[in-house]
C-alpha cells in the first residue's frame, strides 16, 4: 500500500513542477538572505574607510564586497524572472 495521511486517505506525490517550485523558492530566499548580508558588510566595511581612511586593503575589500553584492541582486532579478511556474512545462522552461 502507499503512503497514507494521518486520517487514512492516500498522500498525493507532489508533482515535479511542486518540487521545482520549493527548489526554487529555498534559493530566491537564501539569495536574499544573502544579499543582504553582503549589503550590511559593504556598509561596514565603507563606515571604516570613512572614519579610518582608505587603504589598499579597505578598498580591495570594498571591491570584492560590492562586486558581490552586484552579483547577488543580478542573480535575484534573474531567478524573479524565471520563475517556475505550474502551468508551464518543463520542456518550456528551458531557454
Amino acid at each position: 500500500m502507499g503512503m497514507r495521511t494521518a486520517n487514512g486517505s492516500p498522500r498525493a506525490k507532489p508533482s515535479q513542477n511542486d518540487s521545482q517550485h520549493a527548489v526554487w523558492e529555498r534559493e530566491m530566499r537564501r539569495l536574499g538572505v544573502s544579499t543582504r548580508l553582503f549589503a550590511v558588510v559593504l556598509v561596514a566595511v565603507v563606515a571604516r574607510i570613512l572614519v579610518s581612511g582608505l587603504t589598499v586593503t579597505s578598498g580591495i575589500v570594498a571591491a570584492i564586497t560590492a562586486s558581490l553584492t552586484l552579483v547577488s541582486l543580478l542573480l535575484t532579478r534573474y531567478g524573479h524572472r524565471h520563475e517556475p511556474s505550474s502551468r508551464r512545462s518543463s520542456s518550456t522552461n528551458r531557454r
